[in-house]
């Protein structure tokens, strides 16, 4: 079926300008869908990044979006678990120096009060 150029009473710069203005917002609408599956997973980057400043452990980041943004989302997951294995370590590390002080500490302490106590013997002087 092949339809004469005037039967739509549309001019040929009328159609191109309509044909145009679609071109234009279907490629505002595919840039605008790229551009969020650009910035949400950096969005949420951004805010674990923030959590961690702030002394918290943020949950997992979902591994999605550019192949760059996946890397990125990768590493930072294996930084986030380094760290919270760092900090369990130092904590098992500082409950053990407390530990270790303490008992030579009490012993220090006992035989200083044991010895206030008992009489202490003479010694014999050297002439």
């Amino acid at each position: 079926m092949v339809f004469p150029p005037d039967a739509f009473g549309f001019t040929a710069t009328a159609a191109w300008v309509g044909w145009s203005l679609v071109s234009l917002a279907l490629a505002l609408a595919g840039g605008l869908a790229l551009m969020l599956r650009v910035n949400r997973p950096l969005r949420a980057l951004a805010t674990a990044a923030q959590d961690i400043g702030a002394g918290k452990t943020p949950a997992a980041l979902p591994e999605k979006g550019p192949s760059e943004i996946r890397t990125l989302s990768r590493a930072f997951n294996t930084m986030s678990d380094a760290l919270k294995e760092q900090e369990s370590n130092r904590a098992v590390l500082l409950a053990g120096v407390s530990h270790d002080l303490r008992t030579p500490l009490s012993r220090l302490r006992l035989a200083l009060e044991m010895s206030s106590r008992t009489p202490r013997p003479e010694c014999p002087r050297k002439a």
